[in-house]
């Protein structure tokens, strides 16, 4: 999928084309997860053309939980 960046260093705005791997579930018959779920998926790194540092492109999100997971991660 095509997605806009703006860098946050040199504020250059361009376009990447990304993809989001989900989690094999099983490895036998080679069925992939919906992306939902503990880590659940992997994306594609997205770096900038000018400045080549890599563009975060997760945020982290606090549940406060005082057990379980303490935060998730939401994609961009």
């Amino acid at each position: 999928m095509k997605k806009d960046y703006i860098c946050p260093w040199c504020n250059r705005k361009f376009s990447k084309n990304v993809e989001y791997k989900g989690v094999v579930i099983n490895p036998q018959t080679g069925t992939v997860g919906n992306g939902q779920g503990k880590g659940s998926a992997n994306s594609t790194p997205v770096k900038c053309p000018q400045c080549l540092n890599l563009i975060p492109t997760w945020d982290r999100e606090e549940t406060k939980n005082a057990v379980g997971r303490k935060h998730i991660h939401i994609r961009r």
